[in-house]
């Protein structure tokens, strides 16, 4: 898959990306979110660190998103979605 023209949603990081491990281990997390309205192939999946990748519009998104996602998520749809499809 290519993908091209990313555009910064935002930059992520501060108290509300800390993490602490199951092993004790504790840090931040900084993610930096982009998107693209130029992708072109097929996803392909590298079972070692995914199960499946999946496009979804907006209204059939999964109820079960991670909170940081879901904000990221929230962030891209208020500032950067337009009804097209993309």
């Amino acid at each position: 898959m290519k993908i091209d023209d990313l555009q910064l949603i935002n930059v992520y990081s501060g108290a509300e990306n800390y993490i602490k491990a199951e092993n004790g281990d504790e840090f931040y997390v900084v993610t930096i979110a982009y998107f693209s309205k130029n992708v072109k192939g097929n996803l392909l999946v590298d079972t070692s660190e995914s199960l499946t990748f999946e496009f979804f519009y907006p209204d059939q998104l999964p109820n079960n998103i991670v909170k940081s996602h879901k904000k990221i998520l929230d962030e891209f749809l208020k500032n950067h979605y337009t009804r097209e499809r993309i």
